[in-house]
Parts: C-alpha cells; structure tokens; sequence
C-alpha cells in the first residue's frame, strides 16, 4: 500500500518530465531531412514507451520486494543550498548576465563549414578524398548552363563560344576550382590549332563531325537546340562562404560578358551547403516551437499562466549559453550540431518539472502564502543533480567515437546539460527567492468591506464574465459590422434574381489577346436552366480543331454542384473535381470556377464600401474564400449597381492576397425583362493577357431538360 501511494505520487511528475522531454525530440519530425525526420520519431515513441514501462516495472518491484530502508547520502547537498540562499542575489545576476551574453554573441555564428571534414583523417574515403583533390583539383561538382530561350541557336554563333572560352580560361586561374571542362573545349579540340574558328559557318561543320559519333560527347554539353551550354566544375573542399562569394561572381561575369543570357547553377557545390544553412538555422531557432508546446501543456497541468512562463525562463539558458560557446569557439554549424538545441530544452525541462511540480504542493498546503525555496532545494537539488549526472553519463559516450561531428555531439550535448543545471538548481531558485511575487501574490490586509466586495465577486464569477464578454462584443461589432454579411448576400442574392431566368440560350464570341499582341478566337453556345436545379451547358463551335468541345454544370446547392467536361478526341466525358476547377477554361483568363454557378455562396460575404454614381448607387462587396483548398482566389472585391441590379466589375486575388485579374462588365441591354452585359472583359495583370466575350444571340425560350445530360453533352 505504501509502494502504490508513492508511486501514485510520483507518476504525474514523471509523465510530465517524459512529456516535455519527447515534445524537444518531436520537433525534429518536422525536419525535412528523412535522417533527422526519422530519428525524432523513433525517440519520441522511445522515450515515451520506456517512460511507462518503468513506471509498471517500478511499481511491480515495489509491491513484489522488500522496500528499501532510507540511508543518509554519503554526500550531503545542503551546505551547497544554503550558499545558494545566502549568495542568491550575485548567482542569479550571475547567470542572467551570462546567459544574455551568450544569446547575444549567438548573432555572429559560423554559418560557413566544410564537407568533408568530418571523416577521420585515417578513413579511407577520407584518404580517397585528399588523393582526388590533390592529383584531379578537386571532388566537389558545380555545373553551370549558359543561355537563353529567346535568341535563336546562341551557341552556334562563333562570337559567344570565344567569349564562353575566355570566361573558362578565368575561371581555371581561381584558387579554389581543381578543373573545368566547357562546350567550348569540345569546339576548340576539333581544330589543329586549338583556337575557335571565326566563321558560325564552322561551328555547324563541327557540330555535324560530333553528331556522327555513336557516343556524341557534345550531348552533355549543350542542349539539342543550341539554346544552352554547360560548364562543368570541379571545386575544392573549402568553406561554404567562399564557394557561395565564388558563384555570385561568376553570375556577375556571365551577366557581363552575355547580358542576355541567364546563369543556372546546380551540383553538391551549389546546393549541399545553402540547404545546410537553411536547415542548421531551422534546427537552432526551431526550439521557439518545443517551447511553445511545452509552455501551452504546462498551463494546464499547473493550472496557471504565470506558473507555465516561470518554468520556461530557466530553460532558456541552456539554447543561450550554447549559442555563445558556438560563437566563441567558432564552431562552424551543421545539422548535427544544430540538432542539439531541440533536444537539449526537452531534456533540461525534467528538473524544471520536478521543482515547480514539488513547489505547487508544497505551496498549497501553506496557503499560497510562503515559497519554500530553501525547503524544496534540500530536497531536490541532490535528485536532480543525480538525474543529470546519469544524462551526462550517457551523451558522454560520443566523446569517444571515431567521428569528429560524434564528438562534437558529445560534446555540446554535456554542456547542455551542465547550463540546464545553471537554469534549474541555480537561476530558478534564487530567482524565485528574490521575487516570490512571480508564483505568489502579495499578501494584503483587506477590510471587511474588500472582504465582502471579493466573496461576492467570487461566488458570481460566472454571471460577471459573462457580462464582461458580451459587453466586449457589442463593443467589437458595430450594428453595421454585424449587418454586413447579411446585406452582401441579400444584394447578390437580389442581383441573381432579377437576372436570372428559367430559360436562356446565348452565342458568344470569345477573343484571347496574347501578351505578344496575337489574338485567338472562338465562337460558343452557351444554354442554362433553373428549376429545382441549376443547369448550364457551354458547347465550342469554333475554331474547327476545338468544335465540340463542352461544359456541363448541375447545382443543386452551394454544397452540392458537378461539373464534367467533354473532349471530342477522347469521345467521353470526364468529371471535374475541386482541384481541376482551378484550371483555365478554352485557354482564356476565365476559370472552371467562373463558370460555376454559385461561386459567391462558398465565400464569405461583406458590404465594404458604398458610394453613389450619378443616380445610382454603387456597393462593393469583399468576398473572401471559406476554404482556400476549393478556391482559386483568397477573395473577390465586386462593384454593384444596387439601383439596376447589375454587376459593374470584380477584381479577384490569387492565395498571396495579390490582384490576380479583373473583369468588367458593359454595354448592358435589355431582353425581355433581364439585362445582359454585351461586353465582358478579363484582363490577367500579372501576365498582361486578356479574354474578351461578346454577346451575339439571346433567345430566352424555354429548353427541354434533355439538353442538359452528359448525353447531350458528347453528341
């Protein structure tokens, strides 16, 4: 029974350690390196599993054996808790200060490694490595293609390949390139006296010689049009900032040299190290998150804001200390280095549980009237220095493997667990003795009268909250605020009334302006019907290469609308699901989702502005998307003549909150009792193209369901 009370006890602190230990390993799940990805998960369900077994097995053993006598420790921690008391005013200004030297000097890291560094001078691949870059100059690749796509057979022009082998030439003189090999090179091997023929005519004649060869070497040096050239390279292992300082200037010499081409760069030289930076970066500022979650789970645990943000300063000392042992030792930063800040706060956060998870009872059974600092400290500070120890211990074991980037693991991961000690047993509790007020409120001599104000209070805390938040919303929401959304969809709504009709068959005339000014036409029918459905059905009849082509739209509500689209060239039709509706309709600037029959009734409508026009008055209406995933745009601003009850013209944003596009709406005229835009035009700003339609027929007769199945549809 004593065993069980104990355990019982104990198990709600030891979960909670486990807890925020597995969130610090969970974080690296996140990365987008499978290695890391992998190995946060798998010690996230570690920790997490042999946290519970050791609970079973723990309490099995303490039911089934003998419970072992208390023994004082050999080594008693008190005189070290007592100096802590008396000098807790300079140990935890002490700390502070370090602390905050540390994360400032971590602005000025080593972001610039090696990558080969790492193998052991002994290794094999190691001795391979040196061998390659001594004998061959070099084991790091940096391919770069030269050209562009708007000048026709650049690199048959004799002119730009001697200005590619002059470029090269320099290139072979820089310190830190072992060997480079050009199209040029290929070009000048052909000719006796190694120099580039000046004739373009000479060019092709060479071009033709390598052609006849069954294994063309020119094939991995320029691209089948000429467009491109590539440059091969072989680049030393050096620091990343001296590659990445190389590469920008070699951009600035090929934008000199051939202004109208552009320099792509690919290879481990170009890629390998920004990748390592951008995740090293990740990795050490990705502890914000861990925290968060940490903090966000202690709230609820300690039932208290301030308790959950008091358990989270000392843990920033460890990350800060680290930052500043990395700068100070310049140590340059890899993932495996980087790793070591998410796992670190999971770790140093035991001990902080641990205390506060003991100060909390400790506390309530004094009333929260009195922290006992000096109390909880003779009691935990031996535990959690033991614990620690046994951490150390086990990190340790890097230190003697055969990998430097182990070692340095070890290392860094040692130092972390001694400033999580400096966090935990030093700045918590002298931090806690100086300003008790962080945990505790001030103890103040109320009247009878404050007295009896507070019970009230208390007792009808419920009904007062409540008041407080209604009062607060009817200060946040204006009546127009709240009338808003009601008054855009009544005028759209209203707007789609008195423009509707039961039956309506239209010919149009669609013209697609290109952004080189080249215009392409099409011709099309467009039939559409409403009843206890939504119908509308759009047939191609020009040009002859697209004849047949059509849309076929069913709404029966805003949640319930099918598309399907017909190919003539595949004789069947074929649904089109949410994502596709993002596509663009017969290569113009209309979408799928224009086409739709009840696109603003999947928005979020508001009146966001009013204004008159002459006689009319004109409402714009903010339509932003519900769920971004159904949507092209993330919104709609539409100009509504309220008093014809016709649309003027919408601007729509892409998911960038960008202006993506706008069309207009003109030329209105009359059909029986339904206006009808004679001009719709949609301008794409972003990439300068345009859709014209212009209505040509209207027949407003009524038309026979038939005509709107997917059989009419493929006729």
């Amino acid at each position: 029974i004593v065993a069980l009370k104990v355990m019982k006890s104990l198990i709600g602190s030891h979960l909670l350690a486990t807890m925020t230990t597995a969130i610090g390993f969970a974080t690296l799940m996140s990365s987008q390196i499978p290695v890391i990805s992998d190995y946060g998960m798998s010690v996230t369900i570690s920790i997490i599993t042999t946290a519970i077994i050791s609970l079973l097995l723990l309490t099995a053993c303490a039911v089934w054996f003998p419970i072992p006598k208390k023994r004082e420790a050999k080594v008693s921690t008190d005189h070290a808790v007592d100096l802590l008391i008396q000098y807790k005013k300079p140990l935890f200004f002490g700390v502070l200060i370090l602390s905050l030297s540390g994360a400032a000097m971590g602005g000025s890291l080593n972001w610039s490694t090696l990558l080969f560094d790492d193998l052991p001078s002994q290794h094999p691949a190691k001795k391979a490595t040196l061998f390659a870059e001594r004998k061959f100059g070099g084991v790091i690749p940096l391919e770069i293609s030269i050209g562009n796509k708007t000048e026709k057979e650049p690199w048959k022009s004799s002119e730009n390949v001697k200005k590619l082998a002059m470029l090269i030439e320099d290139w072979r003189q820089l310190e830190i390139v072992g060997s480079v090999i050009a199209y040029s090179d290929f070009i000048k091997a052909t000719n006796q006296s190694r120099q580039i023929a000046s004739k373009n005519s000479s060019i092709a004649e060479t071009l033709f010689i390598y052609s006849m060869s069954n294994n063309n070497p020119l094939e991995h040096f320029t691209t089948l049009d000429h467009q491109y050239a590539r440059v091969s390279l072989r680049i030393k292992d050096v620091p990343s900032h001296q590659i990445q300082e190389m590469i920008h200037n070699m951009t600035l010499q090929v934008k000199s040299i051939f202004p109208n081409m552009n320099m792509e760069t690919s290879g481990l030289a170009a890629t390998v190290h920004p990748i390592n930076e951008s995740l090293s970066r990740d990795l050490i500022y990705g502890f914000y998150t861990a925290m968060i979650w940490i903090v966000f789970i202690l709230m609820f645990v300690f039932k208290s804001v301030r308790w959950a943000l008091v358990a989270a300063i000392p843990n920033l000392v460890p990350p800060a200390l680290l930052l500043g042992i990395l700068a100070a030792f310049n140590t340059p930063i890899k993932p495996g280095i980087a790793i070591i800040f998410a796992i670190s706060l999971g770790i140093a956060f035991n001990n902080t549980v641990y205390i506060l998870g003991k100060l909390k009872k400790m506390t309530k059974a004094l009333n929260y009237q009195k922290l006992p600092i000096e109390q909880l400290m003779k009691e935990e500070f031996g535990p959690c220095l033991l614990s620690s120890l046994a951490v150390m211990a086990g990190f340790s074991v890097f230190l003697f493997s055969y990998f430097g980037i182990n070692q340095m693991f070890g290392t860094f991961m040692v130092l972390s667990v001694v400033a999580g000690l400096l966090g935990d047993l030093v700045l918590l509790p002298t931090m806690l003795a100086l300003f008790p007020g962080l945990l505790i409120r001030p103890i103040i001599v109320e009247s009878a009268q404050m007295i009896q104000m507070r019970s009230y209070m208390f007792k009808n805390q419920k009904y007062i909250v409540n008041s407080l938040l209604i009062l607060v919303t009817v200060f946040m929401m204006s009546n127009d605020a709240l009338a808003a959304s009601d008054d855009a969809m009544s005028i759209l709504k209203k707007i789609e009334k008195a423009n509707s009709n039961a039956n309506e068959q239209a010919e149009i005339k669609m013209k697609i302006q290109e952004p080189d000014g080249s215009v392409k036409e099409r011709s099309l029918v467009i039939k559409k019907k409403s009843d206890s459905e939504q119908k509308a059905m759009v047939k191609l009849l020009s040009p002859t290469d697209l004849k047949g082509v059509g849309l076929l739209t069913v709404s029966k509500n805003s949640d319930d609308e099918s598309q399907w689209l017909y190919l003539p060239s595949e004789k069947r039709s074929r649904r089109i699901t949410g994502s596709n509706k993002k596509g663009r309709f017969l290569d113009s600037e209309l979408s799928f989702e224009d086409l739709s029959l009840s696109t603003y009734k999947n928005f979020s409508n508001s009146v966001i502005e009013t204004k008159t026009q002459g006689n009319n008055k004109i409402s714009i209406i903010e339509s932003k998307a519900k769920n971004q995933d159904e949507s092209t745009y993330s919104k709609i601003k539409t100009w509504v003549d309220t008093t014809n009850n016709r649309l003027l013209k919408a601007e729509y944003y892409d998911e960038d909150n960008a202006l993506l596009k706008v069309m207009t709406f003109s030329h209105y005229k009359k059909y029986q009792n339904v206006w009808r835009a004679q001009n719709i035009h949609v301008k794409n700003v972003k990439k300068n193209r345009g859709t014209t339609l212009e209505l040509k027929k209207v027949s407003l007769k009524k038309i026979p369901d038939s005509e709107f199945t997917i059989s009419a549809l493929e006729e």
